[in-house]
């Protein structure tokens, strides 16, 4: 292969994937960064958490968020067998015939609830992020710190301001609703529609 044609290669190819690759670690150690500098503040503040340094923080934050992720992912398996059950127990019930036309056949059946389900999940999406005031596309990172900034800015104990409590309690449901599979949903959904 030919220098030139090999440096171009890398150049076009090789640095984009690594670029991706670069933004989302950089995104994920401006995370943790933060996380940390707001528990040494804490700590310093009012003496509540642990005075550890970075680097067993982040080994704590990683081993908290593979349990969260193995735990979400074990919750998410119980939830899928429960529904795989109630299907079946549904099926038998109706007498085959009659479950697949209530499914697929109007009414309250699941294939026209779920068609509704995906247009209002992208509504009530994009209504969180407006709350939190970040872009739809954002990742987990940024509407993290995007909360943590708003949760700061309209705190009751912080901010007197009439009203501020209730925007407090909008910007606490609005980021209990983006979870790691709320995102994920809303990016494949994103993707399918281009």
């Amino acid at each position: 292969m030919k220098p030139v044609v090999f440096t171009l290669t890398i150049f076009f190819i090789g640095f984009p994937l690594l670029g991706k690759i670069l933004v989302s670690f950089l995104k994920y150690e401006q995370f943790v960064t933060t996380e940390f500098l707001f528990a040494k503040a804490e700590f310093y503040k009012t003496g509540k958490g642990e005075n550890i340094s970075f680097s067993e923080y982040k080994r704590v934050f990683k081993e908290k968020e593979e349990e969260a992720r193995r735990k979400r992912e074990s919750e998410e398996r119980k939830a899928q067998e429960e529904a795989y059950r109630r299907a079946f127990e549904e099926f038998f019930r109706n007498a085959g015939g009659a479950y697949y036309r209530q499914s697929y056949g109007g009414g309250s059946g699941q294939y026209n609830s779920s068609y509704q389900t995906v247009s209002n999940f992208k509504d009530e999406y994009e209504k969180n992020a407006r709350i939190l005031e970040v872009d739809p596309k954002s990742d987990k990172y940024e509407i993290k710190l995007a909360y943590r900034k708003m949760a700061k800015k309209y705190h009751p104990d912080l901010n007197k301001e009439e009203g501020a409590t209730k925007k407090f309690q909008e910007i606490n449901s609005a980021f209990e609703f983006f979870t790691d599979e709320n995102i994920e949903r809303y990016r494949k959904m994103i993707d399918i529609n281009k």
